[in-house]
């Protein structure tokens, strides 16, 4: 009766660190995935910063050449027409040709601000998918711990609320 004691004792031993090797090299995999994806994470989202800085800079500026160039228009053709000249059609076409240019700038940058915010939209959906992986892992780490039933596992719990806390201050990061 001994033997055959230990023998299942021995069983469950080998299953619960079989199990345990196996939980370990998982978590292993998602934390270095989840590390690599904030990584990315974090340079995407400095990319997109720098690109609207730029972008609401250079929009303003372009803005203000604009109107600065309007009235200059304006002021010339006033000018040109109590003078009675005929030169004011170059001037006045040079002037428009001006404008044009600097409205497609302006649309050149709103097109790659479209293509940051996408980005961000990209990074918004990998960072779903990595909660929803920590979910996962933390189901499966309960069922670990019910199937083990020791207490072995706070070292996993520890980390996975760590995790947790990460995953909240990117989100805050995230909005801000």
């Amino acid at each position: 009766k001994q033997w055959y004691q230990r023998r299942v004792s021995s069983g469950i031993n080998a299953e619960y660190v079989v199990l345990k090797a196996k939980l370990t090299m998982e978590k292993d995999d998602m934390s270095s995935g989840y590390g690599n994806m904030k990584d990315d994470y974090n340079t995407i989202k400095g990319e997109l910063m720098a690109l609207r800085e730029t972008y609401n800079s250079k929009s303003d500026d372009w803005i203000k050449d604009k109107l600065d160039l309007e009235k200059q228009i304006s002021d010339l053709e006033n000018s040109i027409k109590t003078s009675a000249g005929n030169g004011w059609d170059a001037e006045r076409n040079r002037f428009k040709s001006i404008l044009e240019d600097r409205d497609s700038q302006i649309t050149n940058l709103k097109i790659e601000c479209d293509v940051a915010r996408s980005q961000h939209s990209q990074v918004n959906k990998e960072k779903e998918d990595m909660k929803q992986k920590l979910q996962d892992y933390e189901k499966m780490n309960r069922y670990g711990k019910s199937a083990a039933g020791s207490n072995s596992s706070n070292d996993s719990t520890q980390q996975v609320e760590d995790m947790k806390k990460e995953l909240a201050a990117n989100q805050k990061e995230n909005k801000s």
